[in-house]
C-alpha cells in the first residue's frame, strides 16, 4: 500500500496569480508589451511601469506635428524591444527588432525597410537633443498597434494580437488606471 504522500498530485509551480481576481489578472496579462504615453506629458507606462520619456530631461514629451504624434526614436525603439544605432556622420538612424531592419535620416521623409523605401508625412527632427519620429510610423514598422484617445491625448502601442479600443473594458480600465498614475506621480513627486 503506497504511503499517503504517493497518492497526492505532485505540486504545481506557483503561477504568482493565485488569489488575484480573474479581471486583475487579464489587465495584467494585457500590460505586457504595451507602452501608454500622453501628449506634453513626460511620463509614460512601459508593461504597467511607470517611467519618464527621457530619465535626463522632463522637457522632452511626445508632441503633435503636422496631425502626427512625434516621440524620441531611442526610447520609443526600446521600449517595443528594438535596438537603436546612430551614424552621427550622415545623421542616419538605424532600428531593428527581429528581421524588421529599419533605416531613416533626420530631416528627410524617405526611410527603408529592408531594401524598400517608403516615405512617412513628417520627417523625423532634432528637438530638445533628442531624435523625434513619428510614433504610428515606428510602431507600425515594428509590427506594433497603435490607439489613439483624442479625448485623453493618449496614445497606446500594444502587441497586433492585444489591440486596444474604445469598446474593451479591460484596455479602458488600464487607461483610467495609467491617467490616475500619471496625476499620482506628478502630486508626489512635485507636490503639485
Amino acid at each position: 500500500q503506497p504511503k499517503e504522500s504517493e497518492d497526492k498530485e505532485p505540486s504545481r509551480p506557483s503561477s504568482g496569480n493565485e488569489g488575484m481576481d480573474e479581471s486583475k489578472i487579464l489587465r495584467e496579462e494585457r500590460k505586457a508589451g504595451t507602452v501608454v504615453l500622453q501628449i506634453n506629458n513626460h511620463k509614460v507606462s512601459v508593461n504597467g511601469a511607470l517611467k519618464w520619456v527621457d530619465k535626463d530631461n522632463k522637457n522632452v514629451v511626445p508632441y503633435i506635428e503636422n496631425d502626427r504624434t512625434m516621440v524620441p526614436l531611442r526610447f520609443i525603439s526600446e521600449a517595443l524591444g528594438a535596438e537603436v544605432e546612430w551614424v552621427a556622420e550622415s545623421r542616419t538612424i538605424n532600428i531593428s527588432l527581429d528581421e524588421t531592419n529599419i533605416s531613416m535620416q533626420i530631416d528627410n521623409k524617405e526611410y527603408t525597410i529592408g531594401d524598400e523605401t517608403k516615405e512617412m508625412d513628417v520627417a523625423p527632427v532634432i528637438r530638445e537633443d533628442r531624435t523625434m519620429v513619428p510614433l504610428r510610423f515606428v510602431s507600425e514598422a515594428l509590427n506594433k498597434s497603435v490607439y489613439w484617445n483624442g479625448a485623453t491625448s493618449i496614445v497606446v502601442i500594444a502587441p497586433l494580437d492585444k489591440p486596444w479600443d474604445d469598446k474593451d473594458p479591460v484596455a479602458q480600465q488600464l487607461m483610467t488606471d495609467t491617467l490616475m498614475m500619471f496625476r499620482w506621480f506628478d502630486e508626489e513627486a512635485y507636490g503639485n
